[in-house]
């Protein structure tokens, strides 16, 4: 007889939705969605209503869902246990999580071993061919099932079960007599068990996680037990919980009875059994676009790592002493690392009705396809992806997390060049200034970059997107083939733009340099006199620009939050005393500038001046330079000696 499977996805809070036929998603705790989780978070930051509308909850029937808590997915092996008929009385069934999976794949079983310092074989996220590529379909699962009584995963944690739960509690503040209770009780209502029980927690295979495939009379009896001992071990557990990971100890608990009770059906019962690896997604965030908050469908779009948090508050204070009282302005915040009470703080900037600000993880969207750049962060690439994260936008206005705004944004999706072209930004005025300076950036932009003579480069650090213009003409796709063509940009995607927009044809929307005003330059002026080396169209400009700036753009390594006397940085300083970070800001800049005027600075001073003669920059020499000290960018010493070079310029 074919044997039928169903596998239960374990679910908390939204993440990619594992659904079909044989997979079903459970959403456990949901009788206390309304509290927070075992995690900390509430019932909103969780999102509760899209896994009500997506999933079955653990909470009809016979059930445990209050107790979620305690006993985390176990709550949901407790429903299927007791309401078997509702999900068609499957030969087989199994557990997973919603970011764990068992790997059905012969060659990576062979080739991969999990122990305590390498648990899972990691995935970036689960995109279509992902199931396949681990051997976990229907087909593969109907093969093994009628082989092997048990699926499970395995793990050697290097030292016994009894001194990793020691330490484990010690740091988690689990309460570890219970491990000890749970083998008494085995002892005197299972006798036949307890050598096993001795046996597997003195080893160091770990076959854990609540996650296993087991067949359906093994499955009723190991459940029967199971709770059982988790029903007697609650009375023996300290009522008064101490944290929330202290109240988790009935689930790190059971994780170990499974053990003890899967090694008991190999070794005593000699069922039929297969050992899997185990898969951990690190991306699990929802593939979603951003509906606009307002009638207005404008976004303004900052992208932002944990580095300038700090920089992100000063920003927006300048942003919202130019916001007008008869316009909306709906805030994005791309970030994949920023902690939630730094998001709280930033979101509380503001209380107006007509200001909204939110953040979005991106990396869902993030290509697989992108070239791995370690100059760079991955970050930088969010731009590519603008247009599919904001689709139902007219518009998204990109801005850097190094400015200070002096004038309303709201002005700039009322320009008309915005309307018929798919990007607008300003000219890089700074390029002519830096091309004359160093001959091998010209050559460097002649030759890779800009591919015709009339083509004006922009600065992609302030822009305008034209949503649809920008999907219609398939602008991502172009921007990521020619990321491959460009492997090694000198400045990361803002030369993968300008390179895929001169190269495609694609039209560019001019906008008026006050908006983007760059002072990077400014780092080189007392050395390189503007008047003597920039071109005098472009620096004529620029000049204009400076008079009445409405953005002001601290590109380049050089930042006000460094160097107190950088051109400009009171602006910076100003906002800064408005923001709820200005204590933060003052104590790292204190901490950097006393080494500015040191001895130290001096030698490093005279060393790069060396350097530069000896490998100019943008030259062969200083590319296969930088390729040669790549590997050692990480060690203290070559960090401080950059850190101060770069302070200098």
């Amino acid at each position: 007889m074919e044997p039928s499977i169903k596998v239960f996805f374990t679910y908390y809070k939204p993440a990619t939705l594992i659904k079909n036929e044989i997979f079903i998603p459970i959403h456990t705790g949901r009788s206390i969605s309304n509290n927070v989780d075992k995690d900390g978070n509430d019932e909103e930051s969780r999102q509760v209503s899209w896994l009500i509308e997506n999933m079955i909850g653990d909470n009809t029937g016979d059930n445990i869902s209050y107790k979620n808590l305690s006993y985390c997915e176990l709550t949901a092996q407790y429903w299927a246990w007791k309401n078997y008929d509702k999900i068609s009385n499957p030969s087989h069934i199994g557990f997973m999580h919603y970011r764990r999976q068992l790997i059905l794949n012969e060659k990576t079983i062979r080739r991969f071993k999990p122990d305590i310092q390498e648990m899972y074989a990691i995935h970036n996220k689960i995109d279509d061919s992902y199931f396949d590529n681990i051997m976990f379909n229907e087909t593969h699962l109907r093969e093994l099932t009628k082989k092997y009584d048990l699926i499970t995963p395995y793990l050697d944690l290097k030292e016994n079960h009894i001194d990793q739960f020691k330490t484990l509690s010690d740091s988690l503040n689990l309460e570890y007599k219970l491990l000890d209770s749970a083998v008494k009780i085995i002892q005197a209502e299972n006798p036949n068990m307890y050598n096993s029980a001795k046996n597997y927690l003195n080893q160091s295979t770990h076959y854990g996680f609540n996650i296993f495939i087991l067949k359906r009379d093994l499955f009723f009896q190991y459940s029967e037990w199971l709770f059982r001992i988790l029903e007697l071990l609650e009375k023996e557990k300290n009522q008064k919980a101490r944290s929330i990971t202290n109240e988790r100890t009935i689930a790190f608990v059971a994780e170990r009875l499974q053990g003890i009770y899967f090694y008991w059906l190999i070794t005593e019962k000699g069922i039929t059994h297969k050992e899997c690896p185990l898969s951990y997604i690190k991306n699990t965030e929802i593939k979603q676009s951003i509906n606009p908050i307002y009638s207005k469908k404008e976004a303004i779009v900052f992208n932002i790592s944990a580095q300038y948090q700090k920089q992100v508050a000063v920003i927006l204070a300048s942003f919202l002493k130019h916001c007008s009282t008869k316009d909306t302005y709906d805030i994005t915040i791309l970030t994949s690392d920023i902690n939630n009470e730094t998001k709280r703080i930033i979101s509380n900037l503001t209380i107006e009705g007509n200001i909204s600000i939110r953040f979005f993880d991106p990396q869902n969207f993030i290509s697989e396809e992108l070239p791995k750049n370690s100059n760079y962060p991955s970050l930088v690439y969010n731009k590519f992806f603008l247009s599919e994260i904001f689709k139902s936008y007219q518009y998204a206005v990109f801005l850097d997390s190094d400015i200070i705004i002096k004038d309303d944004i709201a002005k700039l999706t009322q320009l008309d060049c915005i309307k018929s072209n798919p990007i607008s930004a300003c000219r890089d005025l700074s390029l002519d200034y830096f091309c004359e300076l160093y001959k091998n950036l010209e050559n460097y932009m002649k030759k890779s970059v800009v591919c015709t003579k009339d083509y004006n480069y922009i600065n992609t650090g302030i822009m305008v997107i034209n949503i649809q213009l920008f999907n219609s003409l398939r602008i991502k796709d172009k921007l990521i083939k020619c990321s491959k063509e460009l492997l090694d940009p000198l400045t990361a995607e803002q030369d993968i733009f300008n390179y895929a927009l001169c190269k495609h044809n694609i039209p560019i929307g001019y906008i008026d340099n006050r908006w983007n005003v760059d002072l990077h330059p400014f780092s080189y002026k007392n050395q390189y006199p503007h008047e003597h080396y920039w071109p005098l169209e472009s620096y004529q400009i620029f000049v204009e620009s400076l008079k009445k700036p409405a953005i002001l753009h601290f590109a380049g390594p050089f930042k006000p939050w460094i160097d107190v006397n950088h051109h400009m940085a009171h602006e910076f300083w100003r906002h800064a005393r408005e923001s709820p970070f200005y204590e933060n800001l003052m104590f790292e800049c204190r901490n950097l500038n006393p080494i500015r005027n040191s001895v130290k600075v001096m030698v490093a001073v005279k060393i790069s001046r060396l350097m530069n003669f000896l490998l100019p920059r943008f030259s062969k020499r200083h590319k296969l330079a930088k390729t040669f000290l790549r590997p050692i960018k990480s060690k203290p010493l070559f960090k401080k000696f950059t850190r101060v070079y770069n302070l200098q310029g």
